[in-house]
């Protein structure tokens, strides 16, 4: 593959997760968990920051348009729940551990390809672009990381429904915190990409 071909299929993995963060923000919302709907919404700033960032490197380094490549379904929440519209707490409980696992799962597969990506950059000598995917490569382990953590303790306790909405609004305020210091951080970065 080309270096162009690699960093064109980065770019399409980040539009496939911008997607999923739009859905689990808004099947959050949909659920009454803000605290996860503001972390989706702050996911999907970042990764709008991200995509923004690895087009423009890629405009400039290959000297070639980048096109974004949606997928004809892009929904996977729609295996999820289906088109149901009310749910009792038991089947909210369950939703919500299969949104997690299938963020988890996601965020993994994200992992892979991008190290993928970077070693496939390396054969091809392109050191400017592998550092430029390997900066996506951290932020995924980061982002993979936090999941983790949330993963875990939401096992330790059950899936505690009780508990999971009690820590909404400290996890929405640090989500909105975030989402500030990045706009303050990047004061255009709500007119870099039409997707955000």
């Amino acid at each position: 593959m080309t270096c162009y071909e690699i960093l064109t299929k980065a770019n399409d993995i980040i539009v496939k997760n911008n997607i999923s963060h739009r859905e689990s923000a808004d099947l959050f919302w949909f659920l009454a968990f803000p605290g996860f709907a503001t972390m989706h919404e702050f996911s999907q700033v970042e990764e709008g920051y991200n995509q923004r960032n690895l087009k423009k490197f890629i405009i400039s380094y290959c000297d070639k348009p980048v096109f974004d490549y949606i997928p004809e379904d892009g929904s996977i929440f729609k295996q999820i729940i289906g088109n149901t519209g009310r749910f009792d707490n038991k089947d909210v409980k369950g939703i919500i551990k299969k949104v997690w696992k299938s963020y988890l799962d996601w965020e993994r597969a994200t992992l892979s390809e991008f190290e993928q990506a970077y070693v496939d950059l390396g054969k091809t000598g392109d050191t400017a672009a592998q550092r430029h995917i390997g900066i996506l490569v951290d932020g995924v382990h980061a982002e993979l990381a936090k999941i983790q953590d949330y993963w875990l303790a939401y096992e330790a306790m059950g899936w505690d429904l009780p508990q999971i909405r009690g820590e909404q609004d400290t996890i929405e305020e640090k989500y909105i915190n975030e989402i500030r210091e990045m706009h303050l951080k990047y004061p255009k970065l709500h007119h870099w990409n039409s997707a955000v």
